[in-house]
């Protein structure tokens, strides 16, 4: 469908399935970025959590663009962060952490902020940038327990520690926003942008 090819600077399950559904040509290469310290500096200039994603989304196509043998395919980077009570929460690096972590947000409001930064059209990256917001139920301990026992490490490779297309839905009273970008892609301004392209 489309005739241009990108490169995905991700190693994402998901990302590349959603891009490969769409009939996007891409190949994927997975970034060298220290996201947590990219964090860390936007914090320090009060960045916005956008921007913040943005930047993240921005060097991992810049790194990904030092691998590759600069024949001028567009690199696509991605970025989601989790924001609650005006606070970014990065992913949880095991179960025990995850545990906390949804319990913070159960009950709760939170936003999802998904970035796609591509390099390589121009002399400019272009962004793309979509939030969603999502409530989670006041789920019991016991739920929660369940929910970690059935999902394993699988939970702790997204930002929010659940998987909306699975049995992470479980876990939410409401969503406002595209499904795309709570998979962690701004999928239908990023197939608008291509098609612009091809």
């Amino acid at each position: 469908m489309f005739d241009c090819k990108l490169i995905l600077a991700s190693s994402s399950v998901i990302r590349s399935q959603l891009l490969r559904n769409a009939g996007v040509k891409f190949e994927m290469i997975s970034p060298s970025v220290d996201e947590d310290k990219i964090r860390r500096e936007c914090a320090q200039i009060a960045l916005t959590p956008e921007k913040t994603a943005e930047k993240i989304a921005l060097e991992k196509a810049k790194s990904v663009a030092k691998k590759t043998s600069g024949e001028g395919v567009p690199i696509l980077g991605i970025d989601q962060i989790l924001v609650h009570q005006g606070k970014v929460l990065s992913k949880a690096p095991n179960l025990a952490e995850l545990r906390k972590k949804l319990i913070r947000l159960r009950g709760e409001v939170h936003n999802l902020i998904s970035a796609a930064a591509i390099i390589g059209y121009g002399t400019e990256p272009i962004f793309i940038v979509d939030s969603a917001r999502l409530e989670m139920r006041n789920f019991s301990d016991d739920f929660l327990e369940e929910y970690l026992v059935k999902c394993g490490d699988q939970a702790i490779k997204s930002v929010g520690g659940y998987q909306l297309e699975t049995e992470g839905i479980q876990l939410f009273e409401k969503i406002e926003g595209d499904y795309f970008t709570i998979l962690g892609l701004p999928l239908l301004s990023l197939l608008k942008q291509l098609r612009g392209s091809s």
